[in-house]
Parts: structure tokens; C-alpha cells; sequence
């Protein structure tokens, strides 16, 4: 019988080959992991790359398309910048033209309108009027006109009751009344 009598070797020396092939099998695999991580970093390059080329024609044309506009922009913005502004104020005004038009259109021939005040989108007047019918038709019409939003009488009265007015007859109505016109359209309330 044989009787060994050396120490039983370490741990680490009866592993070292198991050791040392994990060792290569770890880095191994690491560097399988770098070559797929590169394969396939190239490959999105590549494909990039391809998208690039692809694109560029169109880069090139929206580029002469950019360059186009900003030279027309650059000779014709301020003709189309005062063309905007003419029709934005346009869209914005009160039609005061057809507010009087309207006014002038509904007074019988008899009667006359003087002391017209504006203020804001609301137009304050007095006119002389031979009978209270002339008043009454003139205050028909007037609530009528398409162009008028709102009218209104606010005072009828005889001209002798206010001897500062010189009208003829000296027996007229004074009326006192007023009109609104609508507020004009704003940016969001336009078709």
C-alpha cells in the first residue's frame, strides 16, 4: 500500500486549467460581444449612410426651394407684408360708409340730420323732422338696415322747446337717436 505523505495541493492548483479556460471562455465571449457590437454599429452606419445618399437630391431641391423663396421674400415681403396689413385693417373697420348711406336712404325728403357724433362703433344724432309719421318710418327703416346693428330713439321733441336749434319748419320734431354699427370680425371669429 502506498502511503502518500505530501500535503494535498491547493485548491487553486487542482483548478488552475478550469480556472484558466473560464478565464479565455469570459474574454472569449466578451470579445464575440464587441465584434457583434461593431457588425452591427457598421451595419446602421451603412444603412444611414444609404438614407443619406438617398436623400441628398431632395435636400439639394428643398435647399434651391428655400434659397427661391427667400429671394422672392426678399423682393416682394414688404408688397405682400402691406397687401396682409390693407386687408387686415379692412376686415377690422366699422362700415361708418354704410351706416350713413343706410341713414340717408331712410330719412323722407322732408327731413334733414344734423349734429352726428361718433363714438367708438356708436353714432349719436338729431334730425328735424315735419311729422311724427316722417319719425316713425324713419325709425322703421332705420331698424330694418342690414347695416346697422342696433337704433335706437332717444328723445322726441318739439324744435320750440329748444330755441338754441335754428330749423325750418320752426314747428319740426327734434329726434335724438343713436345707431351701433356691428364690431368688426377678428382674427378667430373669420370663416
Amino acid at each position: 500500500m502506498k502511503v502518500n505523505l505530501l500535503p494535498k495541493p491547493s485548491w487553486g492548483r487542482r483548478h488552475f486549467f478550469w480556472g484558466l479556460l473560464l478565464v479565455i471562455l469570459w474574454i472569449m465571449g466578451f470579445m464575440a460581444a464587441v465584434l457583434w457590437l461593431f457588425a452591427f454599429q457598421e451595419e446602421r452606419i451603412s444603412e444611414a449612410r444609404s438614407n443619406l445618399a438617398r436623400l441628398a437630391p431632395v435636400e439639394k431641391e428643398v435647399r434651391e426651394q428655400v434659397r427661391e423663396r427667400d429671394a422672392f421674400m426678399k423682393e416682394h415681403g414688404p408688397a405682400l407684408a402691406y397687401v396682409g396689413a390693407v386687408d387686415r385693417l379692412d376686415r377690422e373697420r366699422l362700415k361708418w360708409d354704410e351706416a350713413i348711406s343706410a341713414l340717408e336712404a331712410s330719412l323722407p325728403p322732408s327731413a334733414v340730420v344734423f349734429d352726428l357724433q361718433v363714438k367708438g362703433s356708436r353714432l349719436d344724432g338729431k334730425g328735424a323732422f315735419h311729422t311724427v309719421n316722417d319719425v316713425a318710418f324713419f325709425t322703421q327703416m332705420m331698424e330694418e338696415s342690414e347695416s346697422v346693428a342696433s337704433f335706437a330713439v332717444d328723445s322726441i321733441e318739439k324744435s320750440e322747446t329748444d330755441p338754441s336749434l335754428e330749423v325750418k319748419p320752426k314747428k319740426a320734431w327734434i329726434v335724438r337717436f343713436h345707431l351701433t354699427l356691428d364690431k368688426p370680425a377678428q382674427k378667430g371669429d373669420l370663416p
